[in-house]
């Protein structure tokens, strides 16, 4: 209606025309505020985030097959330089570059990701970080360094038995060697100050029976009876006691059962070792040693793999020795009992005792095995700081 008046006016004068439009449109756009609209500042939109740099961490110079003193540490930033939270990753490792742990997750809230790294082979090696965010990705890569070690590094791995039969005077376990190298030594029981096992390259014998009780502030260790073919002797070095070695040609995933008894004499302990071939049944007497102490065989029951002949350049470079334990057990009051739980210490909270400053050697594994639970030292691998450190005994 309003446009209808419009056209009829503009036919009587143009001037009259232009007020009465003018006022139309004020009484309009007041008509449903008696306030005039006050003008809005305009809303700039944010830009989502965008991947655009990452920033490391320096590195250390480590020796290869040990864990870094500092961890790898790295922040993802935006196109402002602002971190980046939730955005996925993953490491990637030539063989120099070794192993990162986790070797993926995604950034904190912070944007930063941390993780632990463990040298490879000597020389220079690259770690490429790949981060996705969205549908954008972006790789980075950072230089490191792994070097020989400077003395031949020491490697071996305990896992104790734990054992609640605190007196036992007596306990047992099998054990299978799984890989042969010269300079092996798996113990299949080790008690407070003395052990038994198997050797690789013994001082007397290629393949050699060991059994070994140390002095102590009581006295001296004393040889008792020596079994058929025997020898038995002082021995020194890492600390002083006796030692009984026999010529025993053992195999590989073939199970041997060590049994060691402990009864009072003359107010020590003598230790008596007998050991079985699983595959014959052919139980073997091998001797009685004295300690001046009275002994208590649930203390400190463990068993171990070390690498005795020390020769490799690096942690690397040593070869795969393995065996596993099973069957381990403890005589309280007249009777048997299973052990069924282990734990060990992982090597990265220790230290290489021929190169001070640096860790253990971290090449190092313990897992289930058909023939019980396996642990091995050396090779090209590296275990997982998070890796759990308590095991089921089979």
């Amino acid at each position: 209606m309003r446009y209808l008046v419009g056209l009829f006016v503009l036919k009587a004068s143009w001037k009259r025309f232009l007020f009465l439009l003018v006022t139309a449109c004020a009484l309009a756009a007041c008509k449903d505020s008696p306030v005039s609209p006050t003008p809005m500042n305009p809303i700039t939109p944010s830009l989502p985030q965008m991947l655009a740099s990452v920033e490391f961490s320096g590195l250390p110079r480590v020796e290869a097959g040990k864990m870094s003193p500092r961890p790898l540490t790295a922040v993802v930033l935006d196109q402002e330089g602002q971190p980046i939270a939730g955005a996925s990753y993953r490491w990637e490792a030539d063989s120099h570059a070794g192993w990162v742990f986790p070797s993926e997750g995604t950034t904190t809230a912070n944007g930063r990701i941390e993780a632990d790294w463990v040298a490879g082979t000597p020389g220079q090696g690259h770690l490429t970080l790949r981060v996705q965010h969205g549908t954008e990705e972006l790789a980075a890569v950072v230089e490191t360094t792994s070097l020989r070690s400077r003395s031949p590094p020491l490697s071996a791995l305990t896992v104790f038995v734990q054992n609640s039969f605190r007196g036992a005077d007596g306990i047992a376990a099998e054990l299978t060697p799984l890989t042969e190298p010269v300079g092996t030594y798996y113990a299949a029981l080790q008690w407070a100050r003395g052990y038994a096992g198997l050797q690789r390259g013994g001082r007397l014998y290629d393949r050699q029976l060991q059994f070994s009780v140390w002095d102590n502030d009581q006295g001296g260790a004393e040889v008792v009876r020596e079994g058929d073919g025997v020898h038995c002797r002082m021995f020194g070095n890492e600390g002083t006691g006796r030692a009984c070695e026999l010529n025993y040609p053992w195999r590989t995933n073939a199970t041997y059962l060590f049994e060691v008894e402990a009864a009072e004499l003359r107010g020590g302990t003598s230790l008596t070792l007998h050991v079985t071939d699983q595959s014959t049944g052919a139980r073997r007497f091998i001797g009685t040693l004295r300690d001046a102490r009275r002994i208590d065989l649930g203390h400190d029951f463990s068993f171990f793999v070390e690498d005795f002949r020390r020769d490799a350049p690096t942690c690397l470079a040593q070869p795969v020795r393995q065996a596993a334990i099973r069957n381990a057990m403890a005589r309280s009051n007249g009777s048997w009992h299973s052990l069924t739980s282990g734990f060990f210490f992982h090597p990265s909270s220790q230290t290489d005792a021929g190169n001070p400053g640096t860790s253990h050697c971290v090449n190092i594994r313990v897992e289930s095995h058909a023939h019980g639970l396996a642990v091995s030292v050396g090779g090209h691998t590296a275990m997982d700081p998070a890796e759990p450190t308590v095991v089921a005994i089979p």
